[in-house]
């Protein structure tokens, strides 16, 4: 799945997007965080974020909510006392009833290009899709 098909989703669902950000932005997260997989990469640069009611997709740069900082909650996730975020992990979106998404950036660092998309409640870690590009078809 491409960029095309995220815009696609986002103006079928009319998410509302931020303005994107610059490689100098997402550099300085991924030393916060570990590394990003590509297509979360393209997805910053163009979008930067995306909300659409109560279901947010966390990023970087102007117009977001601290909520949506994705180096915040993810820091804020993996410091849970009760269920911890895995340190490899980046959060990177909610979906309003408290179930977070993230992807694992151990797999990124040992060389794959994508890594698939975890959903995380209270009690389970599942695996929702297998990339960033893939969680959006299911929209």
């Amino acid at each position: 799945m491409s960029m095309e098909a995220i815009r696609e989703f986002v103006a079928r669902y009319r998410w509302t997007p931020g303005p994107g950000v610059s490689n100098n932005e997402i550099v300085a997260a991924e030393r916060a965080l570990g590394p990003f997989p590509g297509g979360y990469r393209e997805f910053l640069s163009e979008f930067g974020w995306l909300e659409f009611g109560s279901c947010e997709v966390y990023g970087l740069g102007s117009g977001k909510p601290d909520y949506m900082d994705v180096v915040r909650m993810t820091l804020s996730e993996r410091a849970q006392p009760a269920v911890p975020l895995p340190e490899s992990w980046v959060c990177v979106m909610n979906d309003g009833a408290g179930n977070l998404f993230s992807f694992d950036t151990n797999l990124v660092a040992s060389g794959a290009e994508n890594s698939p998309i975890f959903g995380t409640t209270s009690w389970e870690m599942i695996r929702i899709s297998k990339s960033w590009h893939h969680h959006f078809r299911s929209g």
